[in-house]
C-alpha cells in the first residue's frame, strides 16, 4: 500500500543505527477540512533521513512512501501488528505563516 500525504512533522527523531545508516522517525499529521488529524507513524532511511534531518517539528510536507508492516509478541505476551510509511520521497511545503511573510 503506497500513501500520499501532506501534513505537519511532528516528533521526529534522528538515530545512526551503524556508521553511514541513518532512520529518521516522525509522525505526520495530516489534516481534513473539518479538523479532523489523521496521524502516520514514518520513516526514512539512509540517504533520505539524512535530507529529512534538517525538517524540523512543525514543519509542512508532503511524503509518498511505502507501507511496511511487522508483528512481533510484547512483553506482555500479546502479538502486536505495527504499519509504518517508509518515505521514498518527500517536498517541503510553505507554512500559512511563511506564505504571509511573502
Amino acid at each position: 500500500m503506497r500513501l500520499r500525504a501532506q501534513g505537519k512533522i511532528m516528533s521526529p527523531q534522528v538515530k545512526e543505527l551503524s556508521p553511514g545508516r541513518p532512520v529518521m522517525r516522525f509522525a505526520l499529521v495530516e489534516m481534513d477540512r473539518e479538523g479532523k488529524q489523521t496521524w502516520h507513524s514514518c520513516a526514512a532511511w539512509g540517504g533520505m533521513a539524512a535530507k529529512m534531518s534538517r525538517l524540523c517539528e512543525g514543519d509542512m510536507v508532503e511524503v509518498v512512501a511505502r507501507s511496511a508492516t511487522k508483528s512481533f509478541t510484547g512483553v506482555t505476551g500479546t502479538r502486536r501488528t505495527v504499519t509504518e510509511y517508509i518515505v521514498e520521497t518527500y517536498v517541503k511545503l510553505k507554512s500559512k505563516h511563511e506564505e504571509a511573510r511573502s
